[in-house]
């Protein structure tokens, strides 16, 4: 179970994106390796900004790369049979995103190849939670706490991974050892459930800071909770998706 943290532009969406192209592409096409790993994969959208056209632009592009000479319709195929490996679902609060983990379970059973599934972001719904009478972090955290557990299960019981995004709804809440951002937290966010972060498996921090010439440099800290392991990896986002520099 990985948590991706990081402020917003930092790279959070861009990172599942590219996790989720990698999962449902397709391995070959008439022979020539694409490269994907042909499983299916659910993703969870609680922020709305999951973007499904760079989804399939990110998809055409690694279709270009290991196969040139493709034509435009068996791209449109390739496209089409990926896209058939996932699932999005949109959840404006905790309660729906709760159903709605609880409801998939039939298709772990059914689909041996679902191997992905994606949360973004795990606090997406705070501040709508607030909003429809919640009592705050605590409510939340309740709920919080439940969808954790179904996680849990399905990734014990599946062997599914789970991969879930956050971003601090309270400001102030996560605090670095420095200003570049590339140590781990001293606290994450309240609203964050305390179950969830004894379950972690990997936490990966991202962030970004300005270069000359108005461009931007990320880079993503990696950790393991159980283990004094750390690791920095300087990467780029471009049209093929993330590269490690």
């Amino acid at each position: 179970m990985v948590e991706i943290s990081g402020s917003e532009g930092s790279g959070k969406t861009q990172t599942l994106t590219h996790l989720l192209a990698s999962c449902i592409l397709i391995a070959e096409w008439q022979g020539v390796p694409l490269g994907g790993n042909n499983n299916q994969a659910l993703l969870f959208d609680t922020d709305y900004h999951f973007n499904f056209l760079r989804l399939v632009a990110l998809l055409e592009r690694r279709i270009h790369s290991a196969h040139p000479q493709i034509s435009d319709e068996d791209v449109e195929a390739v496209v089409k049979k990926s896209l058939a490996n996932v699932w999005i679902i949109r959840c404006s609060t905790s309660s729906q995103l709760l159903v709605s983990i609880h409801a998939c379970e039939h298709l772990l059973i059914k689909e041996p190849a679902l191997r992905l599934l994606l949360l973004d972001s795990i606090a997406g719904n705070y501040w709508q939670d607030r909003s429809n009478g919640g009592d705050g972090p605590h409510c939340h955290e309740k709920i919080n706490t439940q969808i954790v557990d179904v996680l849990k299960k399905f990734h014990e019981k599946y062997g599914i991974s789970v991969v879930a995004s956050t971003s601090a709804p309270l400001s102030g809440q996560y605090r670095t050892q420095d200003s570049s951002c590339n140590a781990t937290s001293s606290s994450l966010h309240t609203v964050l459930a305390r179950n969830w972060q004894t379950k972690l498996t990997h936490r990966v921090h991202l962030s970004k800071q300005p270069t000359p010439g108005g461009k931007f440099s990320y880079k993503a800290v990696v950790t393991k909770p159980e283990v004094a392991e750390r690791r920095e990896l300087p990467f780029v986002i471009t049209d093929s998706g993330i590269q490690f520099t």
